[in-house]
């Protein structure tokens, strides 16, 4: 179902959608749930029964709105030089491309050719969903029509003309051709400029278009957001699910690049297979599992094996270290029988920043570590037991570097 702008504005009408009730995730690990009433370049500012708190955005790094799905209004999925996706409807005439704008909007969005990096016109897979990855990760210098051949994503170079609603007209190898859209499924057009300007906000609308803002305010009537492709954009209240504000100021300590080649076995009779394992326990597939730490699984994080040394180069780019640590209980029903403790150290430059003793039963521990002006980052999990490398499983879940 379409959320049409006329529509819209007949909701507006009523005081329910005054305010948006949200929950906002702050950097310090903390919730607050309660209805936002305004957001501006600085700040957010939520009713709640003690009355309105201000939230500085320097502390926000998520917003979620309690919000029901819609449909998107077209089936190509459409992105953006800026990194917005989008699930339209596209045609491109001469310089300009044209599509139904998210939540609805009556009128259709315009925005240059240049600005466009990739059209898809037909639904991913399993089985091609890595070879799309790999082709819209090239940087061409032409513009490449992707053919699907069964399992797998061919294309054809050229330069692409206009696109109607039932062809694409392309220029390649010296003859102009009208390629059936039908038998496409997609295309990557030669490679763009990527907008410099800084990202605001990441927002993610009901229908699942994805918008990459340079500022983004709440009005009376809609969210007023500003793409960093350069379109304006008003979003009816109501039909934003997601607000990130983490983008560029947050990575996943698990996707930065570590060196491992310090680790050693804690018993040299029985060699370790797995120092380290990303997002998941050892052992458990492509498919993985959550970690779990304490009584909480999550997603996300490092699991480690004692003795192991994970050193990580900063740069001086990251302000602060923030997970929770305790031990990868996946395998608990067997520790009580070991009792396996461990040291978990973390060192910057040479300094040592933390150092606790962690039992099998300890309760998880929350970190917020100082990383300002740490060019190299070190863990260590030093083993503890009686019996050296048995079942002494460490983990960081939700490990992330703030800028």
């Amino acid at each position: 179902m379409r959320i049409s702008t006329t529509f819209a504005a007949l909701l507006l009408t009523s005081s329910v959608l005054l305010a948006e009730p949200a929950t906002i995730q702050r950097l310090d690990g903390q919730q607050v749930t309660g209805d936002v009433t305004e957001l501006t370049a600085t700040s957010l500012t939520l009713a709640r029964d003690a009355g309105p708190q201000q939230i500085p955005l320097t502390d926000v790094l998520e917003v979620t709105f309690a919000v029901e799905s819609v449909d998107p209004v077209g089936p190509d999925a459409v992105t953006l030089t800026d990194g917005t996706t989008l699930q339209t409807t596209l045609l491109l005439t001469g310089n300009t491309a044209t599509f139904p704008g998210p939540a609805g909007d009556a009128e259709p969005l315009k925005v240059g050719r240049t600005s466009i990096r990739s059209v898809r016109f037909s639904p991913l897979d399993a089985k091609v969903t890595e070879a799309w990855a790999e082709l819209i990760g090239r940087s061409p210098k032409e513009d490449l029509l992707i053919i699907r051949k069964g399992d797998v994503l061919d294309f054809i170079s050229g330069a692409v003309g206009d696109i109607t609603a039932d062809e694409v007209a392309v220029l390649t190898g010296g003859r102009e051709l009208q390629a059936p859209r039908s038998r496409l499924f997609g295309i990557l057009f030669a490679d763009r400029s990527r907008t410099a300007s800084q990202t605001f906000a990441t927002v993610t609308l009901t229908s699942g278009d994805v918008l990459v803002s340079e500022s983004l305010q709440l009005g009376d009537a809609a969210w007023q957001i500003a793409l960093k492709s350069g379109m304006s954009l008003a979003i009816p209240r109501g039909s934003i699910r997601k607000i990130d504000f983490g983008g560029g100021r947050i990575r996943p300590l698990a996707d930065v690049p570590f060196d491992s080649s310090a680790s050693t076995s804690p018993d040299p009779l029985f060699p370790v297979v797995w120092f380290v394992s990303r997002n998941s326990p050892a052992g458990f597939g492509p498919q993985g599992k959550p970690l779990k730490i304490g009584s909480t699984e999550y997603p996300h994080g490092l699991w480690m094996c004692s003795n192991a040394v994970l050193k990580f180069r900063l740069n001086r780019e990251y302000q602060k270290l923030q997970t929770v640590a305790g031990f990868e209980l996946t395998h608990m029903d067997r520790m009580p029988d070991y009792a396996p403790q461990v040291d978990f150290v973390v060192e910057g430059d040479g300094k040592e920043l933390y150092r606790k003793t962690f039992h099998w039963n300890d309760p998880p521990e929350t970190l917020d570590l100082d990383l300002t002006d740490v060019r190299e980052l070190v863990l260590k999990v030093v083993s503890g037991s009686r019996q050296p490398g048995v079942l002494e499983f460490f983990a960081l879940g939700e490990a992330r570097l703030l800028k």
